[in-house]
């Protein structure tokens, strides 16, 4: 098995124990597209294409895993995800830093300049809030990162 699968098959199981099928199906929804927008950005942008989906198969893990409150999963997501990386024995520790790192760094949006993964999963996750339905108005954190991201894919096209 392949260590995206298998953090694939490790998130599934902790998203598979949410009780309330609603808040189940954004989490599957949120934890994919994230995923999804991770491979695109990272092809689009020469970052290892593994690194980022991974990090952004665990960027929230903490809401998930234990309803972790909103305004501080990102450090606790990027805990989570260091033990779970390194109790499967896959990844070395620099793999782990790189990917708890962009995880820790995920919610700051307005924040500029970090690694190109940090910024590629920040990325991801302001694309995945605006692909899930685009009527809705995007914060103003999200908005410049959103206009920016977009030129990028219109400009790739």
């Amino acid at each position: 098995m392949d260590r995206l699968e298998y953090i694939r098959i490790q998130v599934d199981t902790i998203i598979d124990r949410i009780q309330d099928p609603m808040i189940r199906r954004l989490a599957y929804t949120h934890t994919y597209g994230v995923s999804s927008n991770a491979a695109l950005l990272a092809t689009l942008r020469h970052i290892d294409y593994e690194l980022a989906c991974i990090g952004a198969m665990l960027h929230d893990l903490s809401i998930y895993a234990e309803n972790h409150p909103h305004r501080t999963h990102a450090q606790r997501s990027a805990q989570l995800a260091k033990e779970l990386l390194a109790a499967s024995g896959l990844f070395c520790d620099h793999e782990i830093q790189q990917i708890t790192l962009a995880i820790a760094n995920h919610s700051n949006k307005l924040a500029h300049g970090n690694d190109s993964l940090s910024e590629l999963l920040k990325d991801a996750d302001t694309l995945e809030h605006y692909l899930y339905n685009p009527n809705i108005k995007c914060s103003p954190n999200e908005s410049h990162r959103l206009y920016t991201i977009l030129k990028e894919l219109k400009k790739n096209k």
